[in-house]
């Protein structure tokens, strides 16, 4: 990877680290909105669960309010608990709508389909129920307890008027069987009061009455035993009505239970989807941002540590050449980037300072050997200088020598000038040999 990185200018380097970042941050940003449109589409989904939830929940709780309304519809025998119940079985229709429009899972869907027809059959049952009821009666003044409760009257008025206390205990007796019917609700009280209506005409038949008053409480009697055995049938339909209203209810109990367990499941599965997929993506986000810092540290840290370490050791190759190390060796000369063109300038800079001390080496010697030269011709100078000063002292000591025998010699005086002036003219041509030498050698 370095040496890749050693091809490209830092810019290009610097510019890759750049982008690799900015990749990462984008891609980062990407892994965000798709887990953020993940987990909206979970919200979305949780929101039409709870939703459901919700509505199911209300349904439960309406059914068994309308079974309230119901046992109070059976206690009370009011219609206003009736009518309550009718509302809370519209208004459970009306969520089942809601609730089947939101329902994805197929069983699910059936099942709350099947439910909603056995609230319907619970409904349509109660107002069987409720029809049943008002015929036996709301209370005793209406319904075949009003007519039954009307026809006793008038048996018992017509009663009250003759002091009879044979057909009183009988008539007594068939109330007693009334009311034991009332309370119990059993047939076998029918039974009864049938097999009392034989006593009854006889002790009817046995008292001293008018004919005509005896025929108009037989006619009564008749009334009250047809209206009273008209109540029984109706009171036995109601509890066989109520019966059924009891099955249908038992069916459809299991049934809100298991669609309560597969709605909250649901729900709850849902939840742990939304969590999950909230957690998944926190964790892909944070390791996706590990990832990248890493990623862009690793290639700043190459990118750094491949231009620092070269100019450090170019640096210091640089000082040493600067203190005159020349054979420091020069790295980074291979690269294509800033740093191998660095490179190459010190490379120069000491292949430069190679030539120069060569060229200084060659000019001392160069200097030694002209010192040589000089100081040879000094010495020849010199040689030269005493040889002559050895001529010109001999040649002074001739002519003392020659003036001295002068006086004695002065037939030859003349010649003695003439060779004087010859050795002069020697001397001085001497003289400017010399120099002439001593300008040679300067010259050499």
């Amino acid at each position: 990877m370095q040496n890749i990185l050693s091809k490209l200018k830092i810019g290009q380097q610097i510019l890759i680290v750049g982008l690799i970042g900015i990749v990462g941050i984008l891609a980062i940003v990407g892994i965000y909105l798709w887990n953020i449109e993940r987990q909206a589409a979970a919200e979305a989904t949780m929101a039409t669960a709870l939703t459901n939830r919700t509505v199911e929940t209300d349904i439960r709780i309406a059914m068994l309010q309308a079974r309230r309304h119901e046992k109070d519809f059976l206690l009370r025998r009011s219609l206003n608990d009736a009518e309550l119940h009718s509302t809370g079985m519209q208004e459970m229709q009306e969520r089942f709508a809601s609730l089947a429009a939101n329902l994805v899972v197929p069983e699910t869907r059936r099942l709350a389909s099947e439910i909603e027809g056995n609230v319907k059959e619970y409904a349509d049952q109660f107002a069987a129920v409720r029809k049943a009821v008002e015929t036996v009666g709301l209370d005793e003044t209406k319904g075949l307890l009003g007519e039954l409760r009307a026809a006793v009257h008038d048996v018992e008025d017509k009663l009250k008027a003759v002091d009879k206390p044979r057909i009183l205990v009988s008539m007594l007796m068939m109330r007693r069987h009334e009311k034991d019917f009332l309370a119990r609700l059993d047939p076998k009280y029918g039974d009864e009061l049938r097999q009392r209506l034989p006593e009854f005409d006889a002790a009817l038949e046995a008292a001293a009455l008018a004919p005509e008053l005896k025929a108009d409480i037989r006619k009564k009697i008749e009334i009250y035993q047809k209206n009273f055995f008209r109540m029984v049938e109706a009171s036995l339909a109601e509890v066989t009505e109520v019966k059924k209203l009891s099955a249908i209810y038992a069916v459809l109990e299991p049934k809100l239970a298991e669609l309560d367990r597969r709605v909250t499941g649901r729900y709850e599965t849902i939840r742990a989807e939304r969590d999950d997929i909230r957690a998944t993506g926190q964790s892909i986000v944070t390791l996706a941002t590990a990832l990248i810092t890493i990623l862009v540290g690793i290639m700043a840290w190459l990118v750094g540590r491949g231009i620092a370490r070269p100019v450090v050791q170019l640096t210091d190759a640089t000082e040493r050449l600067a203190r005159g190390e020349l054979e420091v060796e020069v790295t980074g000369t291979e690269r294509r980037d800033e740093v191998g063109r660095l490179a190459g300038s010190v490379q120069v800079f000491k292949s430069n300072m190679i030539e120069r001390e060569r060229l200084a080496g060659e000019q001392r010697e160069a200097q030694v050997a002209k010192e040589q030269r000089r100081t040879l011709v000094e010495e020849y100078t010199t040689a030269f200088d005493r040889s002559v000063q050895d001529a010109l002292g001999t040649l002074s000591s001739a002519s003392t020598e020659m003036r001295a025998t002068a006086e004695g010699m002065s037939a030859t005086a003349e010649e003695t000038s003439r060779q004087a002036s010859v050795v002069a003219a020697a001397s001085e041509e001497a003289s400017a040999n010399v120099q002439t030498v001593a300008a040679a050698s300067e010259e050499l």
